[in-house]
């Protein structure tokens, strides 16, 4: 099931925020639409449960003398939240060469099911007993679902090169990045992790970490992990020091000195839980996939 363009009034973002119609909209106001994009709904076997692929294809996709080139791949997780968001951060570098052209995917929440809900049982790698409101531990399910069942539809169907597949997360999406780093180093070539939730079981992610380091399964690839000033048990209300954790695990991988991984770690100053994604995906892809004109662009 499909359409030609992906049209919305609204996205739903789960935990994250929401958002009302602005002052004067009438209510049969035309849906918004993005061009070039489309709606897929895969149905998993895996998880019993039915998810949509929002795609959006480069600019010159469908160009003849394009007819034979094959582009990267950037995959999101909580796309109901950051859709809008990946989609406006890289239609101008696209066209004017701030960044290499790229195919864009991403994973909807559970289709019948609350966002938060959803992303909380996918998102995460273990069962965690604390969490009685909501259902956890099935980032293992979930990353078999992502490798074969929705990776091969789309790159079957798309010229996507399977050599540079990206993978982006926020919050529990940023932690359920790094478990497929450290699980399944080798599916993707990039990852971006914006405000990743490693505090999630008591910093259980450390834990897979040093199980990877002992292992012939070791991380690859280019890793990107931000998070914002305010992001401390100081300044957000007694939370998780998520600075303090997204340094640490920064440097655990960088210790390794794995042959194979570059990682980049950033704090922006006065970001938020809320606010560093756009920064984290902005800066991000002018590392991961620069274009001929990076900064002219």
């Amino acid at each position: 099931m499909y359409c030609s363009t992906f049209r919305f009034l609204f996205l739903s973002v789960g935990i994250l925020c929401s958002c009302l119609p602005s002052q004067g909209q009438t209510p049969d106001a035309a849906p918004f639409e993005i061009s070039g994009s489309e709606v897929q709904t895969i149905q998993s076997d895996i998880l019993d449960r039915n998810y949509d692929l929002y795609i959006k294809l480069p600019p010159g996709y469908n160009a003849k003398e394009n007819a034979d080139r094959s582009y990267p791949i950037i995959y999101f997780n909580d796309a109901g939240y950051n859709w809008l968001t990946a989609v406006g951060v890289t239609r101008a570098p696209f066209n004017h060469g701030g960044y290499e052209p790229a195919i864009l995917v991403g994973f909807s929440y559970a289709k019948g099911e609350r966002g938060v809900a959803s992303r909380v049982r996918d998102y995460t790698p273990t069962q965690d007993p604390e969490w009685r409101r909501f259902e956890t531990g099935g980032g293992e399910q979930y990353l078999a679902f992502i490798k074969t069942e929705a990776i091969p539809r789309v790159e079957a169907k798309y010229r996507a090169d399977p050599r540079r597949r990206t993978l982006v997360g926020h919050s529990l999406g940023g932690l359920f990045g790094a478990y497929v780093l450290l699980k399944e180093p080798s599916l993707f070539s990039g990852y971006i992790l914006s405000s990743p939730s490693l505090w999630f079981h008591d910093e259980i992610i450390f834990e897979a970490e040093e199980d990877s380091a002992n292992s012939r399964f070791v991380p690859r690839g280019k890793v990107f992990i931000s998070v914002g000033s305010t992001e401390t048990p100081a300044l957000n209300g007694g939370g998780h020091d998520m600075v303090g954790q997204a340094i640490a695990f920064a440097e655990a991988l960088r210790s390794r000195g794995y042959q194979d991984l570059e990682v980049r770690d950033v704090i922006y100053d006065g970001g938020t839980h809320l606010t560093t994604f756009p920064l984290a995906l902005t800066e991000a892809l002018r590392w991961l996939l620069p274009g001929e004109d990076i900064y002219g662009g």
